[in-house]
């Protein structure tokens, strides 16, 4: 059976997502060139492999509510959750056969493939999704953390008097380490001023020796001061933003579900995945600040099999708290082909364990090491 999601996510809240070695001022976003009309430009976008992240740790725990267990071994976590570890020095060559038994034992493994204990191609591929408009970057975080005992009463209230007489102490240190800061940053411009000379002037070292010794007694200053108090840094301080694909952007984005051997029970999982990510339907960071929130729309096509006609039985919907499945009787059929296999899964060949020995744990630990 094959099926393809073609449609739209649209962000309902700004969706703050970037790779692991993104600099300071690109957190927050992908940007990929984009080629319209033999015009290149650069969009933010959601990358493909982010979007599989989490529908693949949805999966997991669609299976494993079923299975009504948790992973007795690290290992089958790593599997089932990011392929395996990749680099691993166990990893099999490819083996049809083996893959085959694989793909019907671990449905995981089949929809999002594998790196190990074999690499096997995943039959779901999980396209960027591309904003229709290049003008969709936001700003978030923007703002300052203040101290709750200035602007809330009843937060200095709370304090016991003896704390309240600290905290006045604390403000009289936080302004005087304040001060002593101001006039050490205005050394070091005198001294870079003295030095960036292109002739030095007579008594130009020995300013800037004196300044040195002023910059080193104002340090011992701060450092005592701290040493009195039990905080002695500026609650208040600004936070720092990054860069987010705003609230509103609509995108293009599709599933496809397709291949020679792509069975009812992994489709069956697809329908359940869709169903576990309505739980909350985010992705990306700034989750704790509201960040995250997508619905989704998708034209739903279908087909039995390799050469039979595609039909489309309706759109599927996506949100928070929401799915809208069309009724179709090849996806009621892959529904139940999927609770069915995991209503009994000895009887019925199923295995996301992967089995193996007690020590893999260990070996995967080592490996992770060797990875990072």
């Amino acid at each position: 059976m094959d099926i393809r999601l073609e449609g739209t996510i649209t962000a309902t809240s700004a969706i703050s997502v970037s790779r692991a070695d993104a600099r300071d001022r690109d957190k927050g976003v992908v940007m990929q060139r984009i080629m319209e009309a033999g015009t290149a430009t650069f969009r933010p976008v959601i990358a493909g492999e982010t979007i599989k992240g989490a529908l693949r740790a949805a999966a997991n725990r669609a299976v494993l509510a079923r299975l009504g267990t948790r992973y007795d071994r690290i290992l089958p976590l790593y599997r089932n959750m990011i392929g395996g570890i990749k680099g691993r020095a166990k990893q099999e060559p490819i083996d049809i056969l083996k893959i085959r038994g694989l793909r019907s034992a671990n449905p995981i493994a089949s929809l999002f493939g594998l790196a190990e204990p074999m690499w096997i191609q995943g039959h779901l591929q999980v396209q960027w999704a591309i904003p229709r408009t290049d003008d969709c970057i936001a700003e978030i975080g923007a703002g300052a953390r203040r101290d709750p005992a200035t602007v809330d009463p009843t937060a200095f209230d709370a304090l016991e008097p003896s704390e309240q007489t600290k905290y006045f102490a604390y403000q009289g240190t936080t302004r005087e380490v304040s001060e002593i800061r101001g006039r050490r940053t205005a050394i070091k411009r005198e001294i870079a001023k003295i030095r960036s000379k292109d002739v030095a002037e007579p008594g130009d070292a020995a300013r800037i020796e004196q300044l040195a010794m002023e910059d080193k007694v104002l340090d011992v200053q701060i450092g005592t001061l701290r040493s009195d108090q039990d905080i002695a840094e500026t609650v208040g301080r600004p936070l720092g933003t990054r860069k987010a694909i705003a609230a509103g952007t609509v995108m293009d984005h599709a599933l496809i579900l397709t291949g020679d051997d792509v069975s009812d029970v992994e489709v069956g999982l697809l329908l359940a995945t869709l169903e576990e990510m309505s739980e909350e339907c985010r992705i990306g960071g700034g989750r704790s600040a509201g960040h995250g929130f997508f619905e989704a729309d998708y034209d739903v096509k279908i087909r039995d099999r390799k050469g039979a006609p595609w039909h489309s039985p309706g759109r599927l919907k996506l949100g928070a708290f929401k799915l809208e499945i069309p009724s179709d009787p090849l996806l009621e059929r892959a529904r139940r082909a999927f609770e069915q296999a995991l209503s009994d899964p000895a009887a019925n060949g199923i295995d996301v364990m992967f089995g193996g020995p007690a020590a893999e744990p260990v070996e995967a630990a080592a490996q992770i090491e060797e990875v990072a």
